[in-house]
């Protein structure tokens, strides 16, 4: 093990230019850029294009508004104005802020511990299947984690100094990483968690500034009042029963095992990369006293991002979802890439080895195989075998964006989705064939008799499991049944 490195406030000494933080970078954006296009755009992805095809207000006060938050969508309003719709455009500033979050975990974990873990940090950022997979994606998330590692940093600066431009910048990024995700309201409580940890060390006199702390939390509390004060409306009305966010179940104790999967996208890479963090804490911890506050910060992020939702879910209504969770995988990586800084360079040099070729597996599988909906290739056999009199049926009403969004682009095929069965019209009489897409249905639901009233009038003819007829990742971590049902003619005319 190499010896304790404490923090170091001042970067007085760095050289002009650091050219290994920017070959991780340039890697980092080769990683982000490479097929990024390759994937058909999800269903979550569409929601975020309808956003930004309506006008602004909808952004502040919709259901999306409160539920995902309104900045990014309001960055990609003025994207989409420039570069239009296509999937590359939609996901390119997730690629961008995904960059950017490399540079953000090298800074925040120098400032942390010291400059070896910054870069294996930045290193472990660039390269992770996880991170690339939402930096592939039209989601608030990599801006989601760009706040939250930048809300670190300035968090550790004021313990250290307390100055007011650190403050203002503290809450700046605090408020980027609340606009951006609503659950990112755990992390006030998990730096006020740390801050009674650093207050202990003597060295960082800012923690000793408590009127200063105070009033900037207190400002950064007011300046989120719209986008908080609306998310807990919610979950209260969520808690009385109401249709809020349905979808998400009940975790069970194995959430704790799958979402250490997720951040790594392979299992014997997570077992490895904790089996190593583990051991450097078990032999490094007691004697690195200066990384102490820093870790006790970091696992107060997991616990309020990971535990503390878990628990709630089970005590009020469910809100666990892993990728709510993402910064406790910023966390994660930043003391990981303290535990690798502890080692000897050979140990270091051997043990990056080792993780290298375990992430080159997830990695494969994220570039070659598929990981998201397969719409696009669902809109791909439909034309194929479109016949003029044919109806498509999006199931439920909700998929009709994504659908729309692949068989616009085809002339003569139109998109209906009926909302309940009053609304299905004389088209399931008079069409040649029906296709019905059928996908994200709520358990045991049928949408007010849809598929009943289009199945007793027609016969199925053909049944096609559309993830059948993609090559699936075998470490996928979000993917929902896709089905394609094809009705013949009439049963009344057989």
């Amino acid at each position: 093990m190499s010896r304790s490195t404490s923090p170091q406030p001042t970067d007085g000494n760095r050289s002009p230019v650091n050219w290994p933080l920017i070959a991780i970078m340039v890697l980092a954006a080769i990683l982000r850029v490479y097929r990024i296009g390759f994937e058909s755009l999800w269903y979550d992805e569409t929601v975020t294009l309808e956003r930004i095809e309506n006008g602004w207000w909808p952004l502040f006060t919709d259901w999306h508004s409160f539920r995902q938050g309104w900045l990014h969508p309001a960055l990609m309003k003025l994207w989409f104005a420039v570069f239009g719709s296509s999937e590359v455009s939609l996901r390119v500033p997730s690629a961008i802020f995904g960059v950017a979050c490399v540079a953000a975990s090298y800074v925040t974990g120098k400032k942390m511990f010291n400059r070896n873990a910054g870069m294996m940090a930045a290193l472990l950022m660039a390269v992770s299947p996880y991170a690339i997979l939402h930096a592939q994606d039209a989601r608030p998330y990599t801006l989601f984690v760009l706040g939250t590692l930048l809300s670190l940093y300035y968090f550790v600066r004021l313990m250290e100094r307390c100055s007011r431009r650190d403050a203002v910048l503290y809450g700046v990024w605090t408020l980027v990483a609340l606009f951006s995700h609503p659950m990112a309201l755990p992390l006030i409580p998990a730096q006020v968690a740390a801050y009674f940890v650093y207050r202990r060390f003597p060295e960082y006199q800012g923690a000793q500034n408590t009127r200063l702390l105070i009033r900037t939390l207190v400002i950064t509390a007011v300046l989120s009042l719209p986008q908080t004060g609306r998310t807990l409306a919610m979950f209260v009305l969520k808690t009385r029963g109401g249709n809020v966010a349905t979808w998400i179940p009940v975790p069970t104790a194995a959430a704790f095992a799958e979402t250490a999967r997720h951040y790594f996208m392979y299992p014997l890479l997570a077992i490895t990369a904790l089996s190593v963090l583990a051991l450097v804490l078990l032999f490094c911890v007691k004697s690195d006293r200066a990384a102490r506050p820093a870790l006790l910060l970091l696992l107060s992020i997991v616990v309020f991002c990971v535990v503390v939702p878990w628990a709630a879910s089970l005590l009020t209504v469910p809100m666990f979802v892993i990728r709510y969770t993402i910064p406790a995988f910023a966390a994660v990586l930043l003391a990981l890439g303290w535990a690798l800084s502890k080692l000897d360079r050979l140990l270091r040099t051997a043990t990056v080895a080792v993780l290298m070729i375990l992430t080159f597996i997830p990695l494969y599988g994220l570039y070659a195989t598929v990981d998201r909906d397969p719409f696009r290739q669902t809109a791909e056999f439909i034309h194929s075998q479109f016949l003029p009199g044919d109806v498509v049926v999006a199931h439920p009403w909700w998929l009709l964006r994504v659908a729309s969004y692949y068989l616009d682009q085809y002339p003569g095929v139109a998109v209906l989705a009926p909302a309940d069965s009053g609304a299905v019209g004389d088209w399931a009489t008079t069409a040649s064939r029906i296709w019905l897409i059928r996908s994200y249905e709520k358990p045991g639901e049928q949408i007010d008799g849809v598929i009943e009233a289009v199945s007793k009038r027609r016969r199925v003819e053909g049944d096609f499991n559309m993830l059948e007829r993609v090559r699936l990742n075998p470490w996928v971590l979000y993917m929902e049944p896709l089905r394609l049902i094809r009705y013949g003619q009439r049963q009344t005319e057989e």
